[in-house]
């Protein structure tokens, strides 16, 4: 341990021993060093103070306490007293010999390096606690694009900005001064510019187009001939040309006026009239236009009136005479002047003009010259009167006699049609003729038919002066929805259409055989065409129970499963219950056909028994093929009633007027479109048993009101669940037979060529050619042709603007010639070659 100045004499104390004030000897002991530096200590207490309640010594501290009044002597004024840990302040705090060693603080991190400041460590210095090493200081901030007062902004406060700069003298204007991008900036100045010639002070010294141009120099087009070059001057701030002579247009004078280098050279002194040889000669002549030839004035031409006979240049044109044209025979117009061309000769060279008629009777005349002028001598039969005029002829010849281009005009009515007086097909025509030589009559070359009976042709069959009077069209009756209504059997024709022509004719539509269709027409027309004759287009419900054919009763299939088929709204019978009735709906989209069968009112009424004689009842005829257990299907949709929730998704099915107990109470339905064949009965499968082959009625009952039908299908398969709309009703195609299954060539569509030439031809067909495409209802007289292909038909509009096109066409394939397929629609202005149409009505014709 090191020890100063006290600690040597405290050594040297101890090593004697002393007597203290009381009697006390101090025993030596043993200095027990420390590991810490820089600590010393007096073992002995020698000269340390005895408190005695005395006053204390000059260094402030307490005597001995002995109760002296004078402090004791205290520590020798050299002697180091700790005070503590080491501290920068430039004293021995640790009385180690050594000032402001191993201070703490020393050595730890100082300062910043954000900006251009350098962190750095403290060091003691002085007896002062300093930030060395590489510490680098901020400093006040200046433009310089640095952070230099390390406060993570560059230039911030726009060191050096706002004091104004440049001058406002002349075109420059002063600007602010502003840190930018590191550097002090003048912002929004305009400094000088060059001084150039514009009445302006660009350099803003005070003076405006001084010195300009710099290098004034020679201006002007040129110094050739007559011109002279001038000197560049500015004056009033443009650059101006001063004492220039510039070129002018060429005289002719024999100097170079346009500078060009040759004098006169615009001048053609070879053919120019008025400089003609040399710049001194104009080109005259007595009524006559000159002209310059090769340097020599000659005639160009004459004047009106006058003519050059001579040729001599000296007495211009010399003969006087007005052209009347081309020379003609005598003087026509007596004014003495015979020599029309004005050639000195008269009536040569004449070729006899076309004046003579050379129709009729005159034909081969040539007109002859006399002193009058041209005159036509025609010779017998054509008369004439005293001036030579054709006299008109009279008689009823058959000869032009007055050569008019007219035979017997005197009879104006001969070749004219005329007709015996009958009416219609029975009416005989002909035309006027000449009968003798003054009389005319009508002479029938076409005689009339016989009467019969009328037919929509456009023709008075029956000879009565009405043509197609009545209805003559060919209506078949079908069943929509249990009501009868009335369609074209054949696709709507024009009256004058036939199988080769489809007719112009738009008086009324025609529902016949072996016409070409009409066709090309739009929506609007077709809708006005049925109109026309009390009907109106056919709706899609009518069109597709059309062609589908749903005959009552509905046939049994004997294929696989034995299908039976039923649109709800196809039924034979309905019969209305105590308080509630199925009705015809269309409000809920999806249905399959042209509806759904809707039980009203939705409110509740549930009959689970007693429901044969209260509940409303379908009745479907079905002639059943097949005998043994059928499964029953319904396709339905139940309507959710909130003061009944659930109530309304359960119906019976029953056979001949019976409910049957395994087949009622079908349940399931929910609020879209299902199929089900679940009863209540343990969820087992709605069925009925026929014992005999035959007619059957299927009765369909309302157990809850609010279900919708849309269909029903029954089958012998057990395995056989419908899908989506389910199978077909009726018939897929309007086909005689096997209807539900597609035929190629039965009907006019895609795969039938029409045409036997190589290729696949596609074209119309006139209605009913395709002898086995009818929808058939029963009997010859209600079978409707054409409802596959052929031409697609307009239907009723489903909203304005949207118009249905059913049946499909010639071009189309099996599903768009199917009586399902209701894809297609059009507006109003739409028309097309395979587009028709045909008529309903709600009554029989």
């Amino acid at each position: 341990m090191a020890r100063g100045a006290g600690g040597r004499r405290a050594a040297a104390a101890a090593r004697r021993p002393a007597m203290t004030p009381r009697g006390w000897v101090l025993v030596a002991v043993a200095a027990a060093a420390s590991g810490a530096a820089g600590c010393s200590f007096d073992a002995y207490c020698i000269n340390c103070a005895v408190g005695d309640g005395g006053a204390a010594d000059a260094r402030g501290r307490i005597d001995a306490g002995d109760g002296g009044a004078p402090a004791d002597a205290g520590p020798r004024p050299d002697a180091c007293v700790p005070s503590g840990v080491e501290v920068c302040d430039g004293k021995d705090n640790d009385c180690d010999g050594t000032v402001d060693e191993d201070v703490p603080d020393v050595g730890a991190p100082c300062g910043t390096d954000v900006g251009e400041c350098v962190a750095g460590t403290l060091e003691c210095v002085d007896g002062e606690l300093r930030c060395g090493g590489a510490y680098v200081a901020p400093v006040p901030e200046v433009c310089d694009g640095l952070d230099n007062d390390c406060d993570g902004t560059v230039d911030n406060g726009d060191p050096g900005g706002g004091a104004v700069c440049g001058t406002d003298v002349g075109e420059c204007k002063s600007g602010i001064t502003q840190c930018i991008d590191g550097e002090v900036q003048c912002v929004g100045d305009r400094g000088p510019s060059p001084e150039v010639c514009d009445g302006k002070d660009n350099d803003c010294d005070g003076e405006f187009d001084e010195g300009t141009p710099a290098s004034p120099g020679a201006c002007g087009t040129t110094d050739e001939g007559e011109c002279a070059l001038g000197v560049e001057q500015c004056i009033g701030g443009v650059i101006q040309c001063v004492g220039n002579v510039e070129p002018t247009l060429d005289v002719c004078d024999g100097k170079d006026n346009d500078c060009d280098g040759t004098a006169d050279e615009d001048f053609d002194l070879m053919s120019d009239p008025t400089h003609c040889g040399d710049c001194t000669t104009a080109c005259s002549a007595p009524f006559a236009v000159p002209r310059c030839n090769m340097g020599v004035c000659e005639i160009l031409t004459c004047l009106p009136g006058h003519h050059d006979l001579n040729g001599e240049y000296g007495d211009g044109c010399e003969y006087e005479c007005e052209i009347q044209g081309a020379e003609v025979c005598g003087d026509p117009d007596g004014d003495g002047n015979a020599d029309e061309d004005c050639d000195g000769l008269v009536d040569e060279d004449l070729v006899p003009p076309d004046i003579c008629d050379q129709d009729g009777a005159c034909a081969g005349t040539v007109p002859v010259c006399t002193p009058s002028g041209w005159v036509c001598q025609y010779a017998p039969p054509v008369e004439t009167d005293a001036s030579g005029a054709i006299v008109p002829e009279t008689l009823c010849d058959g000869i032009d006699n007055d050569c008019d281009g007219e035979i017997d005009e005197a009879y104006p009515t001969l070749g004219t049609p005329c007709d015996d007086g009958n009416l219609g097909v029975c009416k005989g025509t002909g035309t006027v003729q000449c009968t003798g030589p003054t009389t005319a009559e009508c002479v029938i070359t076409s005689p009339g038919g016989t009467a019969g009976p009328e037919a929509c042709n456009g023709l008075d069959d029956d000879c009565d002066g009405e043509i197609d009077e009545g209805d003559l069209n060919d209506w078949a009756a079908i069943a929509v929805g249990g009501v009868t209504r009335y369609i074209f059997r054949y696709e709507a024709s024009r009256p004058d259409a036939t199988a080769t022509d489809p007719g112009a004719s738009t008086a009324r539509p025609c529902s016949k055989p072996g016409a070409l269709p009409w066709t090309n027409v739009t929506y609007p027309e077709a809708a006005a065409a049925c109109a026309a004759i009390g009907a109106r287009l056919c709706t899609e419900a009518e069109w597709q129970a059309a062609c589908e054919a749903p005959r009552s009763p509905v046939t049994q299939d004997s294929g696989p499963g034995n299908l039976i088929v039923l649109e709800a709204e196809v039924f034979d019978a309905n019969t209305a219950g105590v308080t509630d009735t199925w009705i015809v709906d269309t409000a809920e989209a999806g249905y399959s056909g042209s509806a759904a069968m809707y039980a009203q009112p939705n409110d509740g009424d549930n009959y689970n028994t007693g429901y044969e004689t209260s509940s409303p009842r379908l009745d479907y005829q079905v002639d059943f093929v097949a005998t043994g257990t059928h499964y029953v299907w319904i396709r339905g949709l139940a309507e959710q009633n909130p003061q009944n929730p659930g109530n309304n998704d359960s119906c019976h099915v029953g056979l001949d007027g019976v409910g049957v107990s395994t087949s009622d109470r079908i349940t399931g339905f929910n609020s879209s479109w299902t199929w089900s064949s679940t009863t209540m009965d343990g969820n087992s499968r709605a069925r009925f048993d026929v014992s005999t082959p035959g007619v059957h009625t299927i009765n369909l009952w309302m157990r809850e009101d609010g279900l919708r039908v849309d269909k029903i299908v029954i089958t012998t398969d057990p395995a056989y669940t419908p899908t989506n709309a389910g199978p077909p009703f009726g018939c897929g195609w309007s086909y005689e037979t096997s209807c539900r299954t597609y035929q190629p060539d039965t009907c006019n569509g895609n795969d039938y060529d029409c045409d036997p030439a190589p290729g696949d031809q596609d074209c119309l067909l006139p209605t009913g050619d395709r002898a086995a495409c009818f929808a058939d209802w029963g009997s010859a007289s209600d079978r409707v042709y054409d409802l596959s292909g052929n031409v697609k038909e307009w239907a009723q509009a489903r909203s304005p603007g949207v118009n249905p096109l059913r049946g499909g066409s010639y071009n189309n394939t099996a599903a768009g010639i199917s009586c399902s397929f209701d894809f297609t629609v059009a507006d109003d202005s739409f028309l097309f070659p395979n587009v028709g149409f045909r008529c309903c009505r709600d009554t029989a014709p």
